[in-house]
């Protein structure tokens, strides 16, 4: 096994810090940049082909809102409350779209951030997406 001279073991938090905020928000991608841990989040294509991130195929479980993702407009989703299942201090907190949690994760990281990012589902309007995301904030 050959070590790399600055390696350090990969700390991820799942959905954010979803035991400390509610999941793939970013009250969640804080909590982690703050205690300089790596994040894991979901992204969705929604009805008009924008990039989200959320981990169910619906909002029904993470917000005030019920239906697929797939199925909703960006516009549409922006307007559900996706902190106050988890508590009422992350009420108003919103679903964010993949631009807007690597521009909250690049402004406020103290050091290079690991992102791992889970494709739901795989195609090509995601991954274009996502390229497209990771060139503009030079991640």
């Amino acid at each position: 096994m050959t070590e790399t001279k600055n390696a350090r073991p990969a700390i991820l938090g799942h959905r954010g810090a979803l035991m400390h905020a509610p999941e793939n928000t970013l009250a969640a991608f804080e909590l982690c940049v703050r205690c300089g841990v790596d994040i894991e989040l979901d992204v969705y294509a929604t009805k008009d082909n924008q990039l989200v991130v959320i981990h169910d195929a619906t909002v029904d479980r993470t917000t005030s809102g019920k239906g697929r993702v797939d199925q909703l407009t960006l516009q549409q989703l922006k307007k559900l409350d996706a902190g106050s299942w988890f508590h009422p201090d992350f009420a108003g907190e919103r679903i964010p779209t993949f631009d807007e949690a690597l521009a909250f994760i690049k402004k406020h990281e103290r050091r290079p951030t690991v992102i791992g990012i889970n494709l739901k589902p795989v195609n090509q309007v995601i991954i274009n997406g996502i390229v497209e995301a990771v060139r503009k904030h030079k991640m």
